[in-house]
């Protein structure tokens, strides 16, 4: 019989992986993160995996989703009935599993870690409806009939960004660690596999990759094949504690906002300098035509304001182009927000080379 998949959830952050189990005939109710085979190599082709298999992986996340439910405390345990029970209601729409079958086992989760006595009955079950009612506008796509890495998304529509940023974050590990080794990446998404099929904990990733706090540190601070440095969100240190991790945090935190706030003035102050510098010019074009009545075009304009203080350190031809959208704006919302416009007509004549030729003079 075929390898059949199966499928563990992780509430809240975490997002859902899918793992290769062995034949159907070993495969026994699996628990979170157990160690799993590696499968054989891919098989090529886009078929779908068939509806035995479908149920199989249905039974096994809605069994995950029962025990994760079961064990949520007080204070995220509405929270956690309601997203878990979207998850299960995207798998209702295709068929893999009933609605009655799913109410009931999140209902007995319900009342194994106290909610039902808590909220009542009623309000548990219009809880588990809700998100049940929600997931089934959204339905999984069919399972392919291959298998798969865990960082790849399982449909188009629900990208497993956990496992990417995840991935992510262990290949930059891997290229400080071995600077200039191609086969690094290689190594990283190996280690990824194995890691995937054990946990998920942030600080059991640390551990089983022996990340130190310096490095930690480096990852936080450098840029390491990504496009700018980053705080490692999904595997942390080894060798420290979680205060000294929330101390570095708090404290990287409270120096970057300085930064961010310098960078937030920097710009917004040269957005308005752009404003400032679009009035001035079309102030220097308004005067040059208040003293030069008559049509005038764009040249004559060029050379009554190209030594004027807002055109000052310009080119010739940037210039030219400036005034070219300043009295005949290349969009209405320009046209719009223009105050220069509403002053001047335009009119369009024929040029020399045949090309349009527009003329602008104050309204009277």
């Amino acid at each position: 019989m075929a390898p059949i998949e199966l499928v563990h959830f992780a509430c809240g952050r975490r997002r859902w992986a899918l793992e290769q189990a062995a034949a159907a005939e070993s495969v026994t109710t699996t628990t979170a993160y157990e160690h799993i085979a590696k499968p054989a190599a891919a098989l090529s082709g886009t078929r779908n995996a068939p509806l035995e298999v479908c149920e199989k992986w249905a039974a096994a996340a809605l069994k995950e989703h029962a025990a994760e439910l079961a064990a949520a405390k007080p204070g995220r345990r509405n929270a956690v009935a309601n997203i878990l029970a979207y998850r299960s209601g995207r798998m209702i729409p295709a068929g893999w599993i009933t609605e009655r079958i799913v109410v009931n086992a999140l209902f007995s989760a319900c009342e194994i870690n106290g909610l039902v006595q808590d909220d009542g009955a009623d309000q548990v079950r219009a809880t588990i409806a809700s998100g049940l009612a929600a997931g089934k506008w959204k339905p999984l796509h069919e399972l392919p009939d291959r298998p798969r890495k865990p960082w790849q998304p399982i449909d188009g529509n629900d990208d497993n960004w956990f496992l990417l940023g995840l991935r992510s974050e262990v290949r930059a590990l891997y290229r400080m660690r071995f600077p200039g080794n191609p086969t690094a990446i290689d190594e990283a998404d190996r280690r990824l596999w194995e890691i995937t099929k054990v946990t998920f904990d942030p600080w059991k990733i640390g551990e089983e990759l022996r990340q130190t706090f310096a490095e930690y540190q480096r990852l936080a601070c450098e840029a390491h094949g990504r496009k700018r440095a980053r705080l490692p969100a999904k595997m942390k240190p080894a060798d420290v504690s979680r205060d000294v991790v929330d101390a570095f945090r708090k404290d990287r935190k409270r120096n970057q906002n300085p930064a961010c706030q310098t960078k937030k003035r920097a710009k917004k102050k040269a957005e308005q300098q752009a404003v400032n510098d679009l009035d001035d010019k079309e102030s220097a074009i308004h005067a040059f035509l208040r003293t030069h009545p008559g049509p005038q075009s764009v040249d004559d304009i060029y050379e009554g304001v190209r030594r004027s203080r807002a055109f000052k350190g310009m080119k010739p031809g940037s210039i030219k182009n400036t005034i070219r959208r300043l009295i005949d704006p290349p969009s209405e919302k320009l046209r719009k927000r223009s105050r220069l416009v509403p002053l001047i007509a335009g009119k369009r004549s024929r040029a020399k080379n045949r090309g349009s030729k527009i003329l602008v003079d104050l309204r009277k």
